[in-house]
């Protein structure tokens, strides 16, 4: 079945996606509020998933909405189709396509629509934004849009299937004259285009040696791979074994893929190779590259369709090296400070899918002026605010990563909460990892509590990317206090605690070039907390980072709220770093380490202050 065949009200619809077009003022929202661009997503049989949105890739951006002059001639809607189409399979994972398009009006959707089939580009559904409320359109034949259809949403929760397709290029390219330098290029990128679209050339799966090719047109996907792999999680022993319980669990490791290319011995044409020799001068330079393609799926799809869109995208991230590779001509090859392409996977939880960047870098540490330009492009495109950093290097996709990390990371994500009726939920935004009592072989047991709660609080700013650094250790996070003349030099190895402004301190010691701003909430008795529920809110809303608490001489990690403002009724979703334990989910979640407290959690004689850090608002 055909995008264009499924039913209106069979098309689903990414809340990340509603959240992103339909942003308007509103200044909390990470989102831009771009005002048209495609609709990214797959089909699966009779049912449609619009994953992603993204503004143009290769046209423009119409900032004031439908013109006259747009009406007249629909090419001006966006000048470069045939970049746009390259630059979204250079981009989305194979599989992924535009299955639509989102505008500010229906009469400027319409015109958009004309402006696709009249290059073939098949969309299925449009969305209309009015007012920050979203209708969905479903697109006719004849390029009208029929009655508005309710919205239905979707939480990514099916079984996709993630392959990863690369192709490493090693060409050396003889040269008489610099001046042959694109040619040679070229035609060294027609040749492997042919090779990787020639009849002898499968795409083959490592894992477990089938194979995905035109002749598995009458299969899915789930007749030619095994995607739940199985692995081995338990605690590696002294000796590199295996020790306590081994379980077997599923996990949805990508599948490598690689080109299989059959060569044909063609038989004896009874010819003899030709040698022409020239006398001259003779150059050559080296080019190492590689594609490096995502394909996102699910295994009802056809065998035959992935592998078609797996070579495109291949195909198109070829066009989009070679361009570049052209720009910066031989002499950038050449030049001392010359600069790498290379292809870095991402999956920043606003934008709800992976996705490809090419970055023309010195060093995957390095962040100079022409990196910030292509992390500005990036956030234009995929419609969201240049306020936090999304897309650096450090900050790429390990999709590989599987297994027992050294610390649980997002542990409040499993969490089980009884909502408060009327109560509206605000979260710690992005990532972190738990630390707590007994890590890294040191015992702070009965007084490392509000260290690692400030540990985890510098690993939430490390894995936002604002900064490459190790967290400090309890010791390191002593000296950095005597060093800054608030306390002793007795302090270091001591067992002394640490209050909410040494933490803020600290942060500010550990990150000096973000300049971080310290918000401080001090003097709280156990009985008053609730009256400071609409600030932790705003906080949370605002800024998104882990906030400190301590009294009594016990520190905690406050993660979220849930809040009812009209009746005052509070939960606080907290991080305990009093556990001594292993790194195991299940009893961290099930003791309650990691969960959401009521009121009765809190002493009501106690005293407490709070260190909440503020999240820098112009670096990406």
């Amino acid at each position: 079945m055909a995008a264009g065949d499924i039913l209106p009200g069979n098309w689903k619809i990414s809340e990340e996606v509603i959240k992103g077009i339909a942003s308007g003022k509103n200044s909390n929202s990470p989102y831009d509020g771009a005002k048209e661009g495609w609709l990214m997503g797959l089909h699966v049989e009779d049912m449609g998933f619009v994953f992603s949105s993204c503004r143009w890739c290769a046209g423009h951006e119409n900032k004031g909405g439908s013109s006259e002059n747009d009406n007249k001639n629909t090419d001006k809607v966006a000048p470069q189709w045939k970049d746009e189409a390259r630059e979204l399979a250079a981009t989305f994972p194979a599989g992924m396509t535009a299955v639509g398009i989102f505008s500010a009006s229906r009469q400027r959707c319409e015109l958009l629509v004309q402006a696709c089939q009249l290059k073939m580009i098949p969309v299925s559904i449009a969305l209309v934004v009015v007012d920050d409320a979203v209708h969905c359109f479903h697109i006719s034949a004849d390029g009208t849009l029929g009655a508005p259809t309710p919205v239905t949403t979707f939480v990514d929760n099916v079984d996709w299937l993630v392959m990863n397709f690369k192709i490493p290029i090693r060409w050396h390219v003889p040269l008489s004259s610099l001046s042959e330098f694109s040619d040679r290029v070229q035609e060294k990128s027609r040749a492997l285009k042919d090779k990787l679209w020639s009849s002898a050339a499968n795409l083959f799966i490592k894992s477990n040696g089938a194979l995905i090719c035109d002749s598995n047109a009458s299969h899915n996907l789930d007749a030619v791979t095994v995607f739940r792999n199985e692995v081995s999680v338990g605690k590696q022993g002294s000796k590199g074994g295996i020790k306590g319980k081994v379980e077997k669990v599923s996990s949805n490791l990508p599948l490598s893929i690689e080109l299989l290319y059959r060569e044909s011995s063609g038989g004896n044409t009874g010819t003899l190779p030709v040698v022409a020799m020239s006398n001259g001068s003779m150059q050559s330079v080296n080019i190492l590259l590689e594609v490096n393609v995502l394909a996102y799926s699910h295994p009802q799809m056809p065998a035959d369709r992935l592998c078609h869109a797996i070579k495109t995208n291949a195909t198109a991230q070829l066009d989009v090296l070679v361009d570049k590779l052209l720009e910066s001509g031989v002499e950038g090859l050449q030049s001392s400070n010359k600069r790498q392409l290379k292809f870095f996977h991402f999956k920043p939880l606003l934008v709800n899918v992976p996705f490809t960047a090419l970055f023309s870098i010195k060093s995957e540490d390095d962040e100079d002026n022409d990196m910030l330009k292509q992390r500005a492009m990036l956030h234009f495109k995929l419609n969201l605010k240049k306020n936090r950093p999304l897309f650096r290097v450090n900050q790429a996709w390990n999709m590989w990563e599987i297994g027992q990390k050294e610390r649980l990371r997002n542990p409040h994500v499993n969490a089980k909460r009884k909502p408060i009726t009327g109560g509206q939920v605000y979260l710690t935004e992005g990532v972190y990892d738990y630390h707590h009592y007994m890590q890294d072989k040191f015992n702070d047991n009965g007084w490392g509590c509000a260290y690692r709660s400030l540990q985890t609080i510098v690993s939430w700013f490390v894995l936002q990317g604002y900064k490459q650094r190790s967290v400090p250790s309890i010791p390191d996070i002593q000296k950095m206090c005597v060093t800054n003349d608030v306390r002793k030099s007795n302090f270091v190895g001591s067992k002394e605690w640490i209050g909410s402004m040494e933490v803020g301190w600290a942060l500010q010691w550990c990150f000096p070039e973000l300049d971080l701003q310290i918000k401080y909430i001090t003097s709280v008795m156990g009985s008053d907390i609730v009256s400071k529920s609409r600030e932790l809110a705003e906080h949370f809303q605002k800024n998104g980072t882990p906030v400190m608490i301590g009294g009594n001489n016990l520190a905690h990690t406050i993660l979220g709220i849930d809040f009812n403002e009209k009746t005052g009724e509070v939960q606080h979703l907290i991080l305990d770093p009093h556990y001594t334990g292993p790194e195991n989910l299940r009893t961290v979640l099930d003791k309650g380490w990691c969960g959401w407290k009521d009121l009765n959690f809190w002493n009501p004689h106690v005293t407490y202050n709070m260190c909440l850090p503020q999240r820098p608002m112009d670096i990406y």
